[in-house]
């Protein structure tokens, strides 16, 4: 019975379902996999059985029946090594990550782009500049946010200095403000550096939204209670707000609430896996399935991550909100990926 609230509602089941038919009818991948482990039957019995690795995108440009044109794009995810997953996003499935986005973060910060606030991006301008590549991870994040915000401002300059001149414009007055960059990235170059420079303020009635990039600030001991607690001391900022998405499944990201828990939402789910892959229990840590009701130009609706997790609970978070919240842990150590990225 604790098992089965590690599962899908049956809504979601039968919408995941649609999209593994639309997805084998579209991507040869897809189908040959399919096809190769005998799954065609669970599509309807077991739709959150079937699931791909997510490093399957790392080395594969997948499609569903989607014709390359000026409307396409190519996500690439962040990382400083090994290769990074390459995403196709036609105009459709893009939109319609946009308006989840729009709703989740909208819903959750009581923001509308009718209604924007000045924006505050702690990154550098130059961020945007290369795209050459495809549309970096860093890059859709700060585009996507800038939805709530008018004319972004960059906290930081092509050196990763702080811009004083920009930083004088945050502090000027107490309107509410949105603040958004990669954990990392405000870690080490923001929060980090006001500290050497004995700077410190009050943003009233703000927010800081972050996300992505906790490999590298796990690695400095810096944990998601420490980081709120150096965004206090320094900024006394009212809302310090954590999300969980991937570049696989933009849109749909998981928003952290005001009790420090993340949770599904209406575009997206989340299951927890044991070493084994049978379902977790609730409070019993896993590898995480992330699930996302958006993509249709590409097979990654259903994907095993590299990270770890724990569902907490259903229904009972002290926030107020329904449905599934849970935590991430962490990445996942190196002989479990191995093993893992044999389920395609």
């Amino acid at each position: 019975m604790i098992d089965s609230l590690n599962m899908l509602t049956d809504s979601k089941r039968e919408l995941l379902t649609m999209l593994h038919r639309h997805h084998y009818s579209n991507c040869r991948e897809f189908q040959l996999t399919i096809d190769a482990l005998n799954l065609y039957d669970q599509f309807e019995e077991n739709p959150e059985e079937i699931f791909l690795h997510s490093s399957l995108f790392k080395s594969n440009i997948l499609r569903s029946n989607t014709a390359i044109n000026s409307d396409s794009s190519i996500l690439v995810s962040s990382g400083t090594s090994g290769q990074r997953s390459r995403i196709f996003a036609d105009r459709e499935t893009r939109v319609s990550q946009q308006r989840a986005l729009l709703k989740i973060v909208g819903e959750r910060l009581s923001l509308s782009p009718r209604h924007r606030i000045p924006y505050y991006v702690i990154d550098t301008k130059d961020i945007l500049v290369d795209k050459s590549q495809g549309i970096q991870a860093r890059q859709a994040a700060i585009m996507g946010f800038n939805m709530f915000g008018k004319s972004p401002n960059y906290l930081l300059n092509s050196d990763f200095s702080i811009d004083l001149k920009v930083l004088e414009k945050l502090i000027s007055d107490d309107q509410p403000k949105l603040l958004f960059g990669f954990t990392w990235v405000v870690y080490k170059y923001f929060l980090m550096e006001l500290i050497k420079q004995g700077i410190n303020f009050t943003i009233p009635n703000s927010y800081l939204v972050h996300g992505g990039g906790w490999k590298k600030t796990l690695k400095e001991g810096v944990s998601n209670d420490k980081f709120k607690s150096l965004v206090t001391q320094l900024l006394s900022i009212t809302h310090c707000i954590n999300y969980y998405g991937m570049i696989e499944q933009t849109g749909s990201i998981f928003m952290e609430c005001s009790h420090g828990y993340l949770h599904v939402n209406q575009f997206s789910d989340i299951i927890f896996r044991t070493n084994t892959l049978e379902l977790s229990s609730i409070n019993n840590p896993g590898i995480v399935q992330s699930i996302s009701l958006l993509p249709k130009s590409y097979p990654g609706h259903s994907l095993l991550t590299e990270d770890f997790g724990v569902l907490r609970g259903y229904d009972g978070c002290k926030c107020g909100a329904n449905g599934k919240y849970f935590e991430i842990l962490g990445r996942l150590n190196k002989t479990i990926v191995r093993g893992c990225s044999d389920v395609y």
